[in-house]
């Protein structure tokens, strides 16, 4: 059950950004471990998506289960979602899925982003 809700919730924030319709550059998705919520990414920005993760990825094997125009704007960003190596409003999306209770410091996480 728990995985059908997520599979749905994952759809779900995907059609929202797919009927806006905002020009978007650059997203960043925090917390994205090792790619889950790419398979569901239907609405690409036109310059970069960052995955950001406290953990190493291994990029080459995320981009290989995904589209080419994704794998070719994907970029992999190691680094503590309590404090983002971005400077502000870089980006024109933020999302995140499954992050906040992984967290040691929840507020810090949402005033970063």
């Amino acid at each position: 059950m728990q995985s059908k809700g997520i599979n749905y919730f994952e759809k779900q924030l995907e059609r929202v950004w797919q009927n806006t319709k905002l020009k978007i550059a650059n997203t960043l998705e925090i917390g994205s471990g090792q790619g889950e919520h790419l398979p569901y990414v239907k609405s690409f920005p036109s310059e970069g998506y960052y995955c950001l993760d406290i953990r190493e990825v291994n990029a080459n094997r995320i981009k290989a289960k995904v589209t080419p125009e994704l794998a070719a704007i994907l970029n992999f960003v190691k680094a503590d979602a309590e404090a983002i190596p971005f400077f502000g409003n870089f980006f024109d999306r933020v999302h995140s899925t499954c992050l906040l209770h992984h967290v040691d410091d929840p507020l810090q996480v949402l005033l970063e982003m």
